[in-house]
């Protein structure tokens, strides 16, 4: 084996977690519920030794998990992010003003 590349990439990598969130009963567009979500993936993070939550949501939630964050200043390392397929359709959208824009 080459010496340097065995400096490079150790031959243990690190170890890693993955969770499964539970499953709600309620809907979770009610911000009751949105907050105990925020609060419990919140808890996780801070018992990983995490110092931010990042929290990607379809955006109907994107935008409710935002107001929440920004109102409350215990939610204030939750970091809210959009899924990938609005953030798509979001991008075409702008493409397609962009070219009917004489």
């Amino acid at each position: 084996m080459n010496e340097a590349n065995s400096v490079i990439n150790p031959p243990t990598p690190p170890v890693t977690t993955a969770w499964v969130l539970p499953i709600l009963q309620e809907q979770v567009n009610v911000n009751d519920i949105l907050a105990t979500v925020i609060k419990y993936v919140m808890a996780l993070s801070y018992h990983m030794g995490q110092k931010h939550t990042i929290i990607t949501a379809y955006q109907p939630l994107y935008s409710r998990g935002e107001i929440l964050v920004w109102t409350n200043h215990k939610f204030e390392s939750g970091i809210f992010i959009m899924g990938g397929l609005h953030i798509c359709l979001n991008f075409f959208k702008s493409i397609v003003q962009h070219m009917d824009t004489p």
